[in-house]
């Protein structure tokens, strides 16, 4: 469960720094909720991904966020 935790925690972030790095307009904060949205499949659509290297990471990142937040909890 550790682990699962650990692995949870590793991908939220590195969605907000690619999200950072890939939307430079998002902002920090909106990084933080846009990785929270997605990762509980709630999926608002008020932030989106512009630029074709944030859409190519959204579609890399979203499987494996989503699939640890499920075990999590």
């Amino acid at each position: 469960m550790c682990i699962t935790y650990f692995f949870l925690l590793t991908l939220l972030s590195l969605g907000v720094i690619c999200t950072n790095l890939f939307e430079k307009e998002i902002g920090l904060g909106n990084s933080i909720y846009f990785v929270m949205i997605v990762a509980s499949t709630v999926g608002f659509g008020d932030i989106t991904f512009r630029s074709k290297r944030g859409r190519i990471f959204a579609c890399c990142w979203i499987f494996p966020v989503t699939t640890a937040f499920r075990y999590a909890f």
